[in-house]
């Protein structure tokens, strides 16, 4: 009884650091004014890699698919890719952080469900994830064309696309249309 009571406590207590509602940042790797990280990574409809942002700008998001907080934001990232023009006015990438429970079948599952046409990639065991955090997601990144964070959002599933549009709008000298 008592290894069932720990080993439900330790599943409890993974859950509930898993994705959280409130913001923290002090797990922050990468934060304002901060490079981003190099990175690749593939998904379904292709292939994401920091590169994309050198010279042009745009738009990270960290997330999973089980998340509630994440899946509140996921409908104005939407909005985003839509407004980027399938990522030809400003970079996009939406990563999803594949640390158990979430799996390819189960990002691809969501994206089906919700009818999601944004393209996302598998970052597979959290390494890309990890080279921006600790924990906490989702996370909304706006890069600058010199690759450097100019706007970061830690856990705030209330966050509109025209909020993040905003932020573009100042990093890159765009207008964003949503």
């Amino acid at each position: 009884m008592k290894a069932f009571r720990t080993t439900l406590f330790t599943i409890i207590l993974i859950a509930a650091t898993a994705c959280v509602k409130e913001s923290r940042d002090g797990d922050s790797i990468i934060t304002e004014g901060d490079r981003i990280p190099a990175f690749t990574v593939s998904g379904p409809q292709g292939t994401v890699s920091s590169g994309d942002f050198a010279g042009r700008g745009g738009l990270i998001l960290l997330f999973a698919s089980y998340c509630d907080s994440c899946r509140e934001l996921l409908p104005e990232i939407q909005k985003m890719w839509d407004a980027s023009n399938g990522g030809t006015i400003f970079a996009f990438a939406a990563l999803s952080r594949q640390t158990d429970p979430e799996t390819p079948e189960t990002v691809a599952s969501y994206w089906q469900e919700q009818g999601y046409t944004m393209p996302y990639g598998l970052d597979t065991g959290g390494d890309v994830y990890y080279r921006f955090a600790g924990q906490w997601i989702p996370r909304v990144y706006v890069v600058d064309a010199e690759s450097r964070v100019t706007y970061m959002s830690v856990s705030d599933s209330k966050l509109t696309a025209r909020e993040i549009a905003d932020r573009i709008e100042t990093a890159l000298g765009i207008t964003v249309t949503l």
